[in-house]
């Protein structure tokens, strides 16, 4: 007697097929929807960087540094050993802040007004190592997740960053 092979699939392999198909869909989608709330992190890690690197910088040499921001081309001007570095954030970030969102992040009690709350738009690292008080605010161009980078009036200057939490309407520590 001669078996023949059935070469048709089952019901049950067309079913494990659609659901690991699936389960790559949802995953890709999840992966998609990550990469913009990672997006605007390195942004501020970027600046954060920029900042930490230009006031060691300005103690070092005892010379005033200061990062420039261009709220309008969304980018921002440092010098970097008399050489003017020029970094635009990426396409979906921006300087911004999310509709009835609070702050400053320490202590959020009034509605934010401005991104940019540093005078002239600008960071100033003092050759002591202080750095002049003010807040920066990044959304994403979805206005889904906001950060800000901070630093307060104090004899030592701490930059700070932060990430808002939109459901309970307050800021969380980074650093």
């Amino acid at each position: 007697m001669i078996i023949k092979k059935q070469i048709a699939f089952t019901l049950f392999e067309i079913l494990i097929v659609i659901a690991i198909t699936c389960f790559i869909i949802c995953l890709s989608f999840k992966v998609v929807n990550l990469s913009d709330k990672s997006l605007i992190y390195i942004e501020l890690e970027r600046l954060y960087s920029c900042a930490l690197y230009l006031q060691n910088q300005s103690k070092v040499e005892s010379q005033d540094k200061y990062i420039l921001f261009d709220e309008i081309n969304n980018q921002y001007h440092y010098y970097n050993n008399d050489i003017k570095e020029t970094h635009k954030l990426s396409s979906q970030i921006a300087f911004g802040f999310l509709p009835n969102s609070k702050g400053p992040p320490s202590n959020p009690t009034s509605k934010i007004k401005k991104a940019i709350t540093f005078n002239n738009k600008k960071i100033m690292f003092f050759k002591d190592g202080t750095v002049s008080a003010g807040i920066i605010y990044l959304i994403d161009k979805n206005k889904t997740a906001m950060y800000a980078l901070s630093c307060g009036i104090s004899s030592i200057s701490y930059l700070r960053q932060y990430k808002y939490i939109d459901i309970s309407n307050k800021w969380l520590l980074l650093n």
